[in-house]
């Protein structure tokens, strides 16, 4: 009985492990991607969560954006053959907003707490 138990507690343990590993190779493999993949864009008087959508559209790479006000700024900016995390920081950077990198994608917020990777 004591025996089974402990079986089941490392089996338990095994899948966290296993599933914090996961999510791990997918926060690298996203950034990854986004380091390698380029874009070019003409952003013209564009609002920045639109031109996040564009480069999402683009790239492949899911962007989400949460907590973006609805007073959201217009950028302009040539972005030629730019990779997806160098566009990303600019849009960001531009509109005063931070990103992170998750294991499902980009999260755009406008809040500071947030950290940028």
């Amino acid at each position: 009985m004591i025996q089974k138990k402990w079986v089941t507690g490392v089996a338990v343990a095994c899948s966290l492990m296993l599933s914090a590993s996961v999510a791990l190779a997918d926060k690298a493999e996203i950034k990854k991607k986004a380091q390698k993949t380029a874009v070019t864009l003409e952003l013209k008087e564009m609002p920045a969560d639109k031109a996040l959508d564009l480069i999402s559209q683009k790239s492949g790479i899911t962007i989400r954006k949460t907590d973006v006000p609805k007073d959201i700024p217009n950028i302009t900016a040539s972005l030629k053959n730019v990779s997806v995390l160098d566009g990303i920081r600019l849009v960001t950077g531009m509109a005063g907003f931070t990103y992170i990198i998750e294991d499902d994608g980009i999260v755009v917020s406008s809040k500071k707490k947030e950290k940028a990777e």
